[in-house]
């Protein structure tokens, strides 16, 4: 059954109202009934179709985790461990942004103590793939254990030249983000990048390579001044996301980008409904930072100041936002 759950998911015939939609929803029960016994590899295959499928459900990632903790470590490749922490991540990621407003992110699953133990002892090869996908699972649930990432680290050395950009700014931003420091891994990411070309990088990917090496006070302004061409092209198709990460990271890193930061202040002001008002305070507090002036800055404070007049005139008392 897993492995069939697998091959709709792969070919995407799983939407709502489709024979393949109506059959995950026949096997959910069934699978999770059976989840517990289930090899790891078949039980990895299970979790990504339904994950893929988005019909995960709590009662299967209950019944996977018991499958986890029971199965011999001998019996996981690299791939079921990195497939499981994969889908865990993304399910405490969604209920994580369920629950933004109340400020209170959801406690870390308790599948990943065991996974990082695999991690550890797992005799077979991580191929970059698999280890981009365990340090981003790891990173996003806030398991940031040392001797993951060193476990991580270790695989990772001296095979970079085999990762693609989306591999390498997975890889960086995990490590920055669980706080973990490996100033030699961070000096080989930096030489790949510039090596394989940053205009291989997806915007996302800069804007994640540049918040990495800024988060981890890792100073590499080569990198830098290759990405803010590149960057400063792609600005009207990043998300505020991006937009963001890419202001913070400059001015955090203190790299001079001044063409840079005139264009990505011209497109948060021209988007701003579109931000989170942490992603404006953000900007704010980069423009504060720089001590910039200019009409870039005087449009951005002008177009944010009718927004929160028009917020307080509509909600006196906002409780989630910028005041």
């Amino acid at each position: 059954m897993a492995i069939l759950a697998w091959s709709y998911a792969q070919l995407g015939a799983v939407g709502e109202g489709t024979a393949g939609g109506r059959l995950f929803d026949v096997l959910a029960p069934s699978v999770s009934t059976s989840a517990p016994g289930l090899a790891p590899f078949f039980l990895a295959s299970a979790l990504w179709a339904f994950e893929r499928a988005g019909r995960l459900n709590s009662k299967l990632l209950e019944q996977a985790s018991m499958a986890v903790q029971r199965a011999p470590a001998s019996q996981f490749s690299s791939h079921d461990v990195a497939q499981i922490a994969w889908v865990y991540a993304r399910a405490w990621k969604r209920e994580a942004e369920t629950r933004e407003r109340q400020g209170a992110p959801p406690a870390t699953p308790t599948v990943f103590p065991v996974l990082g133990g695999l991690v550890r002892e797992c005799p077979s090869d991580f191929p970059p793939s698999t280890v981009a996908k365990l340090a981003w699972a790891f990173a996003t649930v806030g398991d940031s254990s040392p001797d993951v990432f060193e476990a991580l680290a270790v695989r990772t050395l001296g095979q970079l030249r085999n990762f693609n950009s989306l591999e390498l700014s997975t890889l960086a931003w995990s490590f920055a983000s669980a706080g973990r420091p490996a100033p030699l891994l961070f000096t080989e990411l930096a030489a790949r990048a510039l090596n394989h070309g940053v205009d291989g990088f997806t915007t996302q990917g800069l804007a994640m390579t540049l918040y990495a090496f800024a988060k981890a006070r890792h100073r590499s302004s080569p990198l830098f001044s290759a990405i803010a061409p590149v960057m400063q092209a792609r600005l009207t198709e990043a998300t505020p996301q991006a937009i963001t990460m890419t202001l913070w990271a400059f001015t955090a890193a203190r790299e001079p980008a001044p063409l840079l930061v005139d264009t990505a202040l011209r497109e948060a002001t021209a988007r701003m409904d579109q931000f989170r008002p942490r992603e404006i305070s953000t900007v704010s507090w980069a423009i504060g930072q720089q001590r910039r002036r200019g009409e870039a800055v005087k449009a951005f404070f002008d177009r944010l100041a009718e927004l929160l007049i028009c917020l307080l005139y509509t909600s006196p008392s906002p409780r989630d936002g910028l005041l």
